[in-house]
């Protein structure tokens, strides 16, 4: 069964040029019937505690046959986007639905850093419900693998309802069957009217990103993860390392008293502490490099045995995965549209 029914090369100088597209009855007849009917069954399965937040519930999507799903999924979000879909991965497949009593008028707000990209299918669109858009003002990219932390952090003279105030907005009729792509962590966006609509947005991104584990097919990523105790020190010096999908966020912290900490996040885990020369490491993983080059670059390559030491050590802790093969690498090359 196809998901989609249109040309994804034909909307590739729409989305570079704006960064969204809006594709009318987008998807196959009978790709949504079968999304309706699991919708429905997704939101009786049970709603997401965490994802309870405002006037909307939300729910995981159960993908029917997900490595067909996922395959045309990435292979045509790539087309328009112009990205290999072989480095895309989904960091959100969330079903959203509205409440009765959803505020009319909500205000902006921006995804988070792994929503690089959004996919939307809407299901049910009430008559007075729009997507609105804000392409053209402030798209600067949320840093924060949260809205709320982008929101609690920003200066009040850049709240959205200050900086919007003056901007021209780019709204959406959007009705089941159609298919939205917008770059959803750059661009400040709400939905207008949003009662009783109920939409899927799958979020993708193209740099090893997916801190909530909602990818399905992290785990066999992590299956073929080289296990550092196994391998020996050659094997280890040719190994790929690369920031692990788990990692929110590496930071520099300082205390009152100015004392620098550097610290990784890993969601759902402890806040792990580095030092200087694992974070100088980490800066130099870009998914090609080889251990070998990394600690040649940090200048460790003089000093094999405390390198190699180091390297163990940032994988046993789940914060660098160890890949082998080239095919493993092409998976992983940051590629930012």
């Amino acid at each position: 069964m196809k998901i989609f029914d249109f040309n994804p090369d034909e909307y590739v100088p729409a989305f570079a040029q704006r960064g969204y597209v809006h594709i009318e009855k987008g998807l196959s007849e009978d790709f949504f019937a079968l999304l309706s009917a699991h919708v429905v069954q997704t939101l009786e399965a049970g709603v997401m505690k965490d994802f309870a937040l405002g006037d909307k519930q939300q729910a995981l999507y159960r993908m029917p046959e997900e490595r067909i799903f996922c395959t045309e999924l990435k292979r045509t979000v790539g087309a328009i986007c112009r990205i290999n879909p072989e480095r895309l991965l989904i960091s959100e497949r969330h079903v959203k639905s509205y409440n009765e009593d959803a505020n009319p008028s909500p205000p902006p707000h921006k995804d988070r850093f792994a929503s690089e990209l959004a996919v939307g299918f809407p299901v049910h669109v009430p008559r007075d419900s729009a997507l609105v858009l804000y392409p053209e003002t402030d798209v600067v990219v949320n840093p924060f693998n949260s809205w709320a932390e982008l929101r609690e952090g920003i200066h009040p003279k850049h709240h959205p309802e200050k900086i919007l105030k003056a901007a021209k907005p780019v709204e959406i009729r959007d009705s089941p069957g159609d298919v939205i792509v917008f770059r959803g962590s750059a661009i400040w966006h709400l939905r207008s009217n949003p009662a009783g609509t109920i939409i899927l947005y799958l979020k993708l991104n193209s740099f090893n990103c997916d801190t909530l584990g909602e990818d399905p097919f992290t785990s066999d990523y992590l299956k073929v993860a080289r296990t550092p105790q196994s391998l020996s020190d050659a094997e280890l010096r040719v190994s790929i390392p690369l920031i692990s999908r788990r990692v929110d966020s590496v930071q520099k912290r300082y205390n009152r008293d100015w004392r620098e900490t550097l610290v990784v996040s890993i969601r759902g885990s402890a806040t792990l502490s580095i030092d200087e020369m694992e974070f100088k490491a980490l800066k130099l993983m870009d998914g090609i490099r080889s251990v070998g080059s990394v600690l040649d670059q940090a200048c460790l390559g003089s000093g094999p045995e405390s390198g190699l030491a180091m390297i163990q050590s940032l994988a046993q802790r789940g914060i660098i995965d160890l890949l082998q093969h080239e095919s493993e690498r092409s998976l992983q090359t940051d590629e930012r549209p």
